[in-house]
């Protein structure tokens, strides 16, 4: 009777609280999903013996163990029928094998052989294993060996013995008196297992049905609950076939099922309830997304879907049943439901798609767009009440009130300014409506002013897209989800946190913000959590099993009036009690895994110096229910921070050789203890241990005794050797002194010998000291004598035209005596102005020039230079000089082998110039020669004139040190000194027509050497260039009195500026001179032949220089301004007579033009017609004549006539431009003032 009574409640018993399995299969990495025994390890983890491997479960890695036939530390088979642990906490298992098997640790097993197959796995009451063959014969293990037993010693065991339930054989079972009385009293439920929980209840497994929860009462058994196999669940049992149950050390119920896996019931299942669509449990309900929750005053509960409408339970366990909506039929859009409201005034007020309806009893109120006047839009998403009966509205286009009192919708102040705004939640707050808007932020809206202002990301939120708000009631705060997170802001607007995915938020998507106590509850896309009001510390829920799914709905959240929460999504409903959820979990052990071995927390673990690069995983192994971030962890020695559990494995590299030591702390807990802790260490490397550092110092120091005392004893035997060596050295002094006086008897004589010698030498000086007049005297014999019969020479051998080479060293003999004539004029130097330039570049410039020399110094020079970047002030052109001739007379005393160093530096603002040769023939030509040399001569002046010094360093070798003072100038603080030097003519408009203009053309480096030679007057205009196609293009295109060439070489590009300008030179009848720092008759002969005017040497007066060019140049000019003539009207006809064919024809030009250029249709295309010639024609003849063209003729006529009509001043500008041919009053202006330099209303103004 009883168990047909059980048979007819059993669907009843199944629909109470709901209970969520998590399912363990094959899918998880199980080895098989039939189950035959589980058992508990000392860490935590679950041993589960199944028909094919065992395994080992810490809650994320399944280890598999199987038979290998060739490894003998493999278990011995893979049927595993039974688990026992013994005294010594030894693991035990009996497999289809031969072998018993013992586990070791390491993944390796030790299995014991018997003559007989084991039947039966069982253990004594001391904890013995005891092991039954099949020859009935029964083996106990002690000292390390199973030995024979009698079977009279065990008749308490075999009480314990079950027949297990595939029929195989009798196990050993713990709780084998309470399974046969199950058995007994429930003899149709064909149990298989039994277990007690700690409140006495009794779980029942059972071959057909699944589990039963039974409690005995009034010394009956009554079941409570049933859990069998429910296909539309996704958390039930995955077969009724249980073989097993098992409680873990946390308290989990351990179902081991057929063919089903294993199915965990965790301790705290009833924490979360989960309503879904079932076709028995719920047959109502639709397969699709909630989209609003809402519980009535009655506690009934409302859902609303996203296109099923809505649907109603009124009492706690009963179905939910479909709410008819009246228009739906009309229009689909009202079962589109998108909030759910329980009015204080009473009714349900529902927002939909196409509008709003209030349901009461069976009365149904609608309020549409366009019928209800001032209800702004149909689509509706929320709901709010204030303190004066006003219901807000907020829809997917604004807001509308409603007032409860009069039951009808109102206008509001700046309700047309809301209008643009999509409102996900509106929450009221003070008079204050907060509105949550997509893509807006938050919008305030005051209910009393109508003031609005907005918070965005700008104010700190961390996305535009906003789902709800939550204002908190005691201190103020402003609660803001977003897309991006959530943000909180104090009562005046300042933000005070970001809560963030990295803060331990399940996803950055925040749906739902509720309160509940001191927490904030939230649902997200990726589960739910909740969040502690003081300290912002996260708690994420998600791995708790029973959720409809991770991924929960906008909108779609409750709460009722007992604190419990509602959370919907697209898979159902979850309901959870928040007191529960987070309180009543125990601590669960702790996996620690380096380099991939499993650490124990018994001993320090120890790791070798080399292992310091560590792959580190940490993990719980808790089959219980905990928040994902409920548990931090630090690594002392490493890092203090606690941060949460790693979800994988990291690195740990190039860690310090010590100790360790990782500590893992409960967040839940009011004190935040340290819940789990192991240490390990790195040892340290030899050299780094005490005993190596200690022997190491002392072989130092036994090294450094041995060295001392070597030291000492080589110290005493040179010390003896010393002795005999002054002995001896002392004799050889003694006999040194002896001849020493011999020596000075010797001397005495000749002394004497000396002072007659000097006798003579003075008497010898007396005759010579007028030397310096001897040498001049001597200088102007020899070239009075050899300079004129040497010039007479070559010029006969000119006349028979002998080739340069055979009288090339007659030509070396001239060169050298009119080198000498000119290095006499050195004096005669009067400028001493100083030139600006940078030292370092200029020597590196002589440095090049010097050694493109080196066949006249005949020798090598040796330069270096270790001036920096300098700019000083001194007279470049001495500078030059001086050091070209020291350097030549020096390099005639030199042989090939033998070369010059030459080093300059700076030293207290002055240039210091080294120069060194181990030339004995330098050294007696310095020493005895060099007052009769020209070069040193005017070397020597033009070292006094530059305020120099020299010194004479060495007295064996050649060694002189030349100072020469120069005064530093900044670079920031150079400025052009020259107001008639232009360099470039780009920079030039034209060339000024009152000063002579002179075309200079040299290198760059000898530019400041230039202005020193050729800075000439203020009516001198001086262009300087180095470039050949610039100057060429400055000849073609502009008219020069002079060019200018200084000390540039016979080179290709000196040749090509030749050839390119040498019609220019022949037209413009221009004047070139060239100015030479060496004498060089080859060069002068051919400079002549390609068109030079003059050749002048260095050094040379500047005064004569100026004379010389200037004299020059203005002969020329005279010459060429007798052109004029052709300008003068009314000529004679005798002078007309004698002119040419061309100037007649300019002169006719110059006539009609004189007559007509008032005529402003009169231009060069007339001109050229009436002259009868072509345009080119005309402009060549006026370039030959007057170096003009006929149309700048034509404008300065007008420009002249103009200027003479602004002077009288009685005529306009205007009339003035029109009479004298210019048609553009602003062309006229733009002209006038580019030849005057003034405007023509200034000019005549003036």
């Amino acid at each position: 009777m009883r168990w047909l009574l059980l048979l007819l409640f059993a669907p009843l018993l199944s629909l109470g609280q709901s209970v969520h399995f998590k399912n363990i299969t094959t899918k998880e990495g199980l080895s098989n999903n039939s189950i035959n025994c589980i058992s508990n390890h000392s860490d935590g983890s679950v041993w589960i013996g199944t028909w094919d491997g065992l395994n080992l479960y810490d809650g994320k890695h399944i280890k598999v163990f199987k038979h290998d036939s060739k490894d003998p530390s493999s278990i011995g088979g893979n049927d595993i029928y039974s688990l026992l642990w013994d005294k010594e906490g030894r693991l035990w298992i009996l497999t289809d094998g031969k072998d018993i098997s013992q586990y070791q640790g390491g993944n390796t097993f030790k299995n014991y052989s018997f003559k007989g197959i084991p039947h039966v796995l069982s253990i004594d009451k001391k904890g013995n294993i005891l092991v039954q063959l099949d020859s009935k014969k029964w083996y106990v293990f002690k000292n390390e060996q199973f030995v024979p037993v009698e079977i009279d010693e065990l008749r308490d065991v075999t009480s314990s013995l079950i027949l297990d339930a595939r029929k195989k054989s009798p196990q050993h079972v713990n709780n084998a008196q309470l399974l046969n009385e199950m058995r007994h009293y429930f003899t149709q439920l064909a149990i298989n297992a039994v277990e007690v929980k700690e409140n006495g209840d009794i779980w029942l497994g059972t071959k057909t049905g699944g589990v039963y929860l039974v409690r005995k009462e009034n010394n009956a058994y009554k079941i409570l609950q049933n859990y069998s196999v429910d296909p539309q669940s996704p958390f039930s049992l995955l077969s009724n076939e249980v073989m097993v149950l098992h409680y873990d050390s946390i308290g989990n119920m351990w179902v081991g099922t057929k063919d089903g896996g294993v199915s965990i019931l965790p301790r705290l299942n009833a924490n979360v309830d989960y309503i879904y669509a079932h076709p028995r449990k719920q047959p109502h309900l639709p397969y699709e997304t909630i989209r609003a929750i809402a519980v009535d005053q009655k506690g009934g509960k409302w859902l609303g879907y996203y296109t099923q409408g809505l649907f109603h339970q009124e009492s706690k366990d009963g179905l939910f049943k479909p709410v008819y909506i009246k228009k739906q039929e009309l229009n689909e859009d009202w079962k589109r439901i998108r909030s759910i409201y329980v009015g204080s005034h009473g009714g349900i007020w529902i927002g939909t798609y196409a509008g709003v309806v209030r349901i009461d009893g069976d009365k149904q109120e609608f309020f549409e767009e366009g019928l209800t006047p001032h209800f702004v839009k149909n689509r509706t998403y929320a709901f709010a009440e204030d303190a004066r009966h006003n219901l807000w509205l907020g829809s997917w286009g604004g807001v509308s009130k409603y007032n409860s009192i009069t039951r009808v919708f109102e206008p509001f102040t700046n309700q047309d300014q809301l209008a643009k705004y999509h409102i996900r939640h509106i929450s009221i707050s003070d008079n204050q409506l907060i509105l949550s808007t997509e893509e807006h932020g938050v919008v305030f809206y005051n209910c009393l002013s109508g003031e609005i202002h907005i918070l965005d990301q700008k104010d700190g939120l961390l996305g535009n897209s906003v789902f709800t708000t939550y204002t908190d009631a005691f201190t103020g705060d402003l609660w803001v989800a977003t897309l991006g997170g959530i943000s909180v802001f104090n009562t005046d607007g300042k933000l005070k946190k970001q809560i963030t995915e990295e803060d331990g938020l399940p996803s950055h998507l925040i749906y739902s913000l509720i309160p509940y106590e001191g927490d904030i509850w939230l649902s997200t896309t990726k589960g739910i959590a909740s969040i502690d009001k003081k300290s912002y510390s996260v708690l994420n829920f998600s791995n708790y099993t029973g959720w409809q799914g991770l991924e929960f709905s906008e909108g779609a959240y409750s709460q009722n009036k007992q604190g419990f929460l509602f959370f919907g999504g697209n898979k159902g409903l979850n309901i959870i009690d928040p007191s529960q959820v987070r309180n009543n979990n125990k601590t669960p052990h702790f996996k620690v895994i380096i380099n991939g071995v499993s650490l124990t927390d018994e001993h320090i673990n120890h790791f070798k110096p080399e292992e310091n690069k560590l792959q580190f995983a940490l993990y719980s192994i808790g089959f219980n229910q905990y928040p994902i971030n409920q548990y931090e962890y630090r690594i002392v020695g490493l890092f203090d921070d606690w941060r949460s559990l790693p979800q994988k494995e990291i690195h740990l590299d190039d860690l310090d050789h010590k100790f360790y030591r990782i500590e893992v702390r409960d967040t839940i807990d009011k004190d935040k203890k340290v819940v789990y802790s192991l240490s390990f260490e790195i040892d340290k490397p030899y050299f780094l241990q005490p005993y190596f550092i200690i022997a190491f110092a002392g072989f130092v120091g036994l090294l450094i005794w041995w060295r001392v005392r070597t030291r000492q004893r080589i110290m005493r035997k040179r010390e003896i050797e010393l002795k005999k060596q002054v002995r001896d050295r002392t004799k050889e002094v003694e006999a040194q002194k002896i001849n020493l006086a011999n020596k000075n008897t010797e001397l005495s004589l000749l002394n004497e010998e000396i002072r007659q010698q000097k006798e003579e030498l003075l008497a010898l000086h007396s005759k010579l000291k007028n030397e310096d007049i001897e040498i001049e005297n001597f200088r102007i014999f020899l070239l009075s004598r050899i300079k004129k019969p040497i010039i007479n020479t070559l010029a006969v051998l000119d006349e028979l035209d002998v080739e340069s080479t055979k009288k090339e060293d007659l030509v070396k003999v001239y060169d050298l005596v009119r080198e000498w004539d000119y290095m006499e004029q050195i004096k005669e130097i009067e400028s001493n102005e100083l030139a600006t330039v940078d030292l370092n570049v200029f020597i590196n410039y002589l440095q090049e020039e010097w050694s493109l020399g080196k066949d006249k110094f005949s020798t090598l020079l040796n330069i270096t230079n270790s001036i920096e970047s300098k700019w000083v002030e001194v007279d470049l052109l001495r500078l030059k000089l001086l050091l070209r001739y020291l350097l030549y007379e020096c390099s005639k005393y030199i042989k090939e082998e033998q070369i010059i160093d030459v080093h300059f530096y700076m030293k207290e603002n002055k240039l210091c110039v080294d120069i060194q040769s181990n030339s004995k023939i330098l050294l007696t030509f310095w020493n005895d020669s060099r007052s009769f040399s020209p070069y040193y001569r005017a070397f020597y002046s033009l070292l006094n004139n530059l305020d120099g010094n020299i010194v004479e360093v060495g007295l064996d070798v050649f060694h002189l040190e030349l100072t020469i003072p120069v005064e530093v100038r900044e670079e920031g603080s150079l400025e052009s000194k020259d107001a008639n030097w232009n360099e470039f003519l780009e920079e030039l408009q034209v060339l000024p027509k009152d000063k002579m203009n002179i075309l200079v053309y040299s290198k760059e480096e000898d530019k400041a050497i230039v202005r020193q030679l050729i800075e000439f007057s203020e009516d001198t205009n001086l262009v300087y260039n180095h470039n050949v196609s610039r100057v060429v293009g400055n000849i073609e295109h502009y008219k020069y009195d002079a060019l200018i060439l200084y000390n540039t070489s016979l080179s290709e590009r000196t040749l090509s500026l030749f050839s390119q300008i040498k019609k220019q030179i022949q037209k413009q009848r221009l004047m070139v001179f060239y100015i030479s720092e060496e004498v060089d008759y080859f060069l002068q002969e051919q400079l002549s032949q390609l068109g030079v005017t003059d050749f002048i040497h260095l050094p040379v007066n500047k005064s004569t220089l100026e004379h010389k060019i200037y004299k020059r140049i203005r002969n020329d000019k005279d010459n060429k301004e007798s052109n004029t003539v052709l300008w003068t009207p009314n000529l004679s006809e005798d002078v007309v007579a004698q002119l040419s064919p061309n100037e007649k024809l300019f002169r006719k030009g110059m006539e009609i033009m004189n007559t007509q250029f008032s005529d402003a249709n009169f231009g060069i295309e007339q001109l050229t017609n009436e002259l009868g010639i072509s345009k080119m024609k005309c402009y060549r003849l006026y370039k030959e004549f007057i170096e003009q063209s006929p149309l700048e003729v034509l404008i300065e006529m007008r420009l002249q006539k103009s200027k003479v009509l602004l002077e009288r001043g009685d005529l306009t500008i205007s009339e003035i431009c029109f009479e004298c041919g210019f048609n553009d009053p602003k062309y006229f202006s733009k002209s006038f003032k580019r030849r005057f330099e003034h405007s023509p209303s200034y000019f005549k103004n003036e």
